[in-house]
């Protein structure tokens, strides 16, 4: 979905059109993380079953070949809310992705950015990932960049920490006006946005009131993309991971929570 200037001028690829699940809104002893800067993140983390970068090959695995290999156990529609097409079903698919290539991948925690290039975005693309509760990477969305996010630091920090803390406040007190101006929405329309997807946050939205205290922290990102990790202790023990993303010219908003996903609580 293509977003307004007003709101994300950041295109999402048309063939990568995602089907949006609860499970993205995360409705209902490890080792730190380290950001790409080499800084050692504060916030406990589970461990991947999986590297990143494996990961990466799998979804290039799946989009070059053939016979879409390995295409299902990525496209899990109980646990991902973004599925991939099969660039073989479709004309229109295979040009789009024609030429997949993996620029690079990166690891933040439970949150990851995959880029690349392809038909559709010769100038770069980047998957947004994050680990869910079974401790795989799943693709939460993909955004046509127009640049390389790997290898980049994070650029202005506060401002994506201010956003996150407003869009948490704005959950927690079921203010939609503020819902709407800190987060990525797939519709324009504020009273839509209230009715259909602020309510995918019931969950966040209970967690934040009865564990009191709880608070983001950093487990690193870059220039576009930054990850932090939420823990809440009630009404159960629940971490979630959040992901915010740099938006680009033509935005009245400078930072927006792209969503948060229910991951594996920490070892």
């Amino acid at each position: 979905m293509v977003k307004t200037a007003r709101r994300v001028p950041l295109v999402v690829p048309i063939a990568a059109l995602a089907l949006v699940c609860p499970v993205i809104a995360g409705c209902g002893g490890g080792s730190a993380g380290e950001s790409e800067e080499g800084e050692a993140s504060t916030a406990e983390v589970a461990e991947p079953k999986e590297d990143i970068s494996a990961y990466a090959d799998r979804i290039a695995t799946a989009l070059t070949s053939p016979d879409c290999e390995g295409l299902e156990e990525i496209n899990d529609p109980e646990k991902s809310g973004f599925l991939l097409p099969c660039p073989a079903d479709k004309a229109q698919t295979r040009r789009a992705f024609e030429g997949f290539k993996v620029l690079g991948s990166a690891s933040y925690g439970s949150g990851a950015v995959i880029d690349y290039t392809d038909g559709e975005a010769p100038d770069g693309a980047t998957y947004i990932a994050t680990l869910n509760e079974d401790r795989d990477w799943y693709i939460d969305a993909g955004l046509v960049t127009k640049q390389l996010t790997v290898g980049t630091k994070i650029e202005n920090q506060a401002g994506f920490d201010k956003v996150l803390d407003d869009f948490l406040g704005a959950v927690r007190d079921g203010d939609c006006e503020e819902f709407f101006r800190t987060s990525v929405t797939s519709s324009q329309d504020p009273e839509t946005v209230c009715k259909k997807e602020l309510p995918l946050y019931d969950g966040l939205e209970a967690a934040l009131k009865e564990s009191e205290g709880a608070e983001p922290v950093l487990l690193g990102g870059n220039r576009s993309f930054v990850f932090y990790g939420l823990t809440t202790d009630r009404p159960e023990k629940a971490y979630r991971t959040a992901t915010v993303q740099k938006t680009g010219e033509g935005s009245t908003e400078p930072y927006l929570v792209r969503q948060t996903t229910v991951g594996p609580l920490p070892e």
